[in-house]
């Protein structure tokens, strides 16, 4: 199966990404309410869209730790680290740890949406192309 790609000014906090539609159909499945989720798959779905949110609701303003605005909370690092470790594409993940991680970030505030839809297009291809696994504790600390 191709994998689709986002088009320039859509984005998955607006529900107009490539995948949208199959991810509407597959979240409540494999993400919980609460916590972290049993499966691979999930947890990718689960790291990624509380990335999208996070930039989306609070325009990353809680990425960074409180009282240290030169690293990342070690909350959303450890998203990124997940991700970047169990992604088949791992060049889209760590791009988008440095991005996040920048202290330039704001000065590209409207590559955000891109660098996020590519991420998400990579894990929605992963889930529908690959074998689901459980999640071991060491997978998710």
């Amino acid at each position: 199966m191709e994998k689709k790609i986002t088009k320039f000014g859509k984005d998955y906090w607006s529900e107009t990404g490539a995948y949208n539609k199959e991810l509407l159909n597959i979240i409540d499945d494999l993400v919980p309410s609460m916590g972290r989720a049993k499966t691979n798959h999930g947890e990718l779905l689960r790291c990624i869209t509380n990335l999208i949110h996070e930039y989306g609701n609070n325009g990353n303003g809680n990425t960074f730790g409180l009282h240290d605005w030169t690293k990342l909370d070690s909350h959303w690092e450890k998203q990124l680290e997940y991700l970047i470790q169990n992604m088949d594409d791992t060049i889209s993940a760590k791009g988008l740890k440095a991005f996040v991680s920048s202290l330039d970030r704001d000065k590209h505030l409207k590559k955000y949406n891109q660098r996020y839809s590519m991420v998400m297009d990579s894990v929605m291809h992963q889930i529908i192309t690959t074998e689901d696994r459980q999640v071991t504790l060491f997978d998710s600390e």
